[in-house]
């Protein structure tokens, strides 16, 4: 027996919020669930922050995410693996028997730039307009693409 069955939820009711779970749409939800057209789509928000359906619906999708494997503290922990494992090489003999580390920079790049993006450290690229003339100073040209380039 379910929580909404013990709440005195109706059946209907149980099903908008299993729909509303699988899918975030809490007016494709009650339309799943049922509900007639209009009724769908003036009541669906309510129903989602409302008792006790909002209490079923958050409890659940708790238990949802701890039940996922790739939370986000695990993808973190796995980023920094690989830009451990990036950073440190790997011993490979070439052709001629002498022995040497190869780093992985990209690799270790592009695990650092996904920190950044889910640790809240990156900023998006910044575009702007330049008009330039063909009989424009090199220098001053150098000087535009030198204020405004990408850091990394």
């Amino acid at each position: 027996m379910s929580q909404l069955t013990i709440l005195k939820i109706k059946k209907k009711q149980e099903d908008f919020c299993i729909n509303y779970l699988m899918h975030g749409n809490a007016h494709k939800a009650a339309l799943e669930a049922g509900y007639a057209k209009t009724n769908a789509q003036k009541n669906s928000f309510k129903w989602v922050t409302t008792e006790p359906m909002k209490t079923y619906i958050e409890e659940r999708m708790i238990k949802k995410s701890e039940t996922l494997i790739a939370t986000r503290d695990w993808k973190i922990d796995k980023l920094i693996r690989i830009v451990e494992s990036a950073l440190q090489g790997q011993e490979v003999t070439d052709r001629h028997g002498e022995v040497r580390v190869i780093v992985d920079h990209r690799a270790a790049i592009a695990a650092i730039a996904e920190l950044n993006k889910m640790c809240g450290d990156y900023s998006a690229e910044k575009h702007i307009n330049v008009n330039l003339t063909a009989d424009m100073d090199v220098s001053k040209v150098r000087e535009l693409l030198q204020t405004y380039k990408k850091d990394y």
